[in-house]
């Protein structure tokens, strides 16, 4: 199915106008003067470990064996936020909500209007990502200090995209400071759970037993003769009018 994309004015608003992503000739399309395509990128972070998802490009693609974060643009009918969400599952194979995500920039370059995101998943490992979309041939979690000397593969080189690397270190120190101030929230909360769970496990031990009140429940008469109800059975009587006829 051909991918078309929707134009929009500088300010966001639809310009009305759609286009594919390549014309006939597989060219980029001819996008009228004022208008813009909106493209997303994301880093994608297992916050447990504080390591930042990257893949390395097919080697047939612009910048072909480059690192880089998940990048595309969002196509027909999508907002910023969908396309986000779609792209990281064609890329990674990764469920995403839209909780987990923050808009950090937007960047303006020719008719491009760029979303900067960061995607915090509270835990996950590479064999949870899926490369079988074919966009890249590898992915790596790689630490913080890695990203920065640019250490990508197990050898501790490679490049990554460079405009988009020069994107990602404008805001990466807004990224730490979101990690650091969620981190000290989630262990704010636990610590008021485990006091919570501690003050509980007192109030139990000092209750006392309140010892049971209640009548027993009387299910038959006391002068019942269960013998006499033994007898019956046996002769085939419970139940039965003695008076009936057989």
């Amino acid at each position: 199915m051909e991918e078309l994309w929707d134009l929009y004015y500088k300010d966001r608003r639809p310009c009305g106008v759609t286009v594919p992503r390549k014309d006939k000739n597989g060219n980029s399309p001819n996008i009228p003067e004022g208008c813009y395509h909106i493209v997303v990128e994301c880093m994608v972070i297992d916050m447990s470990a504080r390591k930042l998802l990257v893949t390395q490009r097919s080697s047939d693609k612009h910048h072909g064996s480059y690192w880089e974060c998940t990048a595309g643009s969002i196509i027909a009918g999508e907002t910023s936020l969908d396309g986000v969400i779609r792209e990281i599952k064609e890329e990674t194979g990764l469920t995403v909500k839209k909780e987990q995500l923050t808009l950090l920039a937007t960047h303006y370059r020719d008719v491009v209007i760029r979303d900067t995101y960061v995607c915090l998943i509270p835990k996950f490992t590479l064999e949870d990502v899926d490369l079988s979309d074919k966009e890249a041939t590898t992915a790596r979690l790689i630490t913080f200090p890695d990203f920065f000397a640019q250490r990508f593969d197990e050898k501790g080189r490679g490049y990554f995209v460079p405009a988009q690397y020069e994107r990602l270190m404008l805001v990466f120190p807004n990224v730490v400071s979101m990690i650091e101030q969620r981190t000290k929230k989630h262990m704010d909360m636990l610590s008021e759970v485990k006091k919570l769970q501690k003050d509980s496990a007192k109030k139990r031990r000092k209750k006392k037993a309140v010892p049971c009140e209640a009548e027993p429940v009387q299910m038959f008469p006391e002068d019942y003769n269960f013998d006499e109800l033994l007898k019956q059975a046996s002769e085939g009587g419970v139940g039965r009018d003695k008076s009936a006829n057989v």
